[in-house]
């Protein structure tokens, strides 16, 4: 492996470490925002949720995160559709949005437990 390489592949994990300490925060604000959509429905407030939805779905599959970033991918294609009708989402859609959120949020914690684990090495 050239050292050019190493060298990427060196900075991308410090990157994706980085990103898992910050992802708590993000799902704190991911789950503000949807709870004021589900009360006031806003265009603007719509557009930063996908946004957030988007930037997982994609920052997920970057850094080496699949089931994050599929998660965040279902969710990403109800906000689509929702988006296509320029309209609320019904019943259905907020549960299974509900459900992903739930999943999200869950499979944030088990990846910062996992990586918070792997950077502890065993006694000798």
């Amino acid at each position: 492996m050239s050292e050019t390489i190493k060298t990427f592949q060196e900075r991308l994990e410090i990157i994706g470490r980085d990103y898992i300490k910050e992802l708590p925060s993000k799902m704190s604000r991911i789950e503000k925002t949807w709870e004021g959509l589900q009360e006031v429905w806003d265009d603007n407030n719509f557009n930063a949720f996908y946004g957030m939805i988007h930037s997982i779905a994609g920052a997920g599959a970057t850094f080496g995160f699949p089931e994050l970033s599929n998660i965040a991918m279902e969710v990403d294609g109800i906000l689509n559709s929702i988006k296509e009708g320029i309209k609320r989402p019904d019943k259905e859609s907020l549960t299974r949005i509900n459900d992903y959120l739930d999943m999200l949020k869950q499979a944030i914690l088990e990846l910062k437990k996992s990586k918070s684990n792997r950077g502890i090495s065993p006694a000798p």
